[in-house]
């Protein structure tokens, strides 16, 4: 089976991951290049996407558990149901950011704790 990671709106090939063991390899070798990636329900536990450019990825239902996504570009990502993604300051970042109006100002003070220390 050849697997094939496409561009979620321009529906464009971004890798052929027939000559990988597995997704999670492919877009571990390609992270440089994911940016509008359909990763929809992909298996990335484990994965190091340190500094991937995730910009505009759908990781919608996706495993990110134990994935390190430090330095990742997340914005305008679908995150939505994606799982595992705990400790993920990368993760956490995006979330505020999609959520901005959400927020009181006793939560935007721990939201600066945390961005500041790097508690996730």
């Amino acid at each position: 089976m050849n697997t094939e990671i496409k561009n979620r709106f321009t529906d464009k090939i971004i890798v052929e991951a027939g000559k990988y063991a597995d997704i999670r390899e492919a877009v571990e070798k390609n992270k440089a290049d994911l940016s509008g990636a359909n990763l929809y329900g992909a298996n990335l536990s484990g994965a190091n996407l340190s500094g991937a450019n995730l910009s505009g990825a759908n990781l919608s239902d996706a495993n990110l558990s134990g994935a390190n996504l430090s330095g990742a570009d997340l914005s305008g990502a679908n995150l939505y149901g994606a799982k595992g993604y705990v400790n993920s300051h990368a993760f956490f970042a995006e979330a505020v950011r999609i959520n901005h109006t959400l927020f009181t100002n006793d939560e935007w003070a721990t939201i600066g704790q945390i961005a500041v220390l790097r508690i996730c």
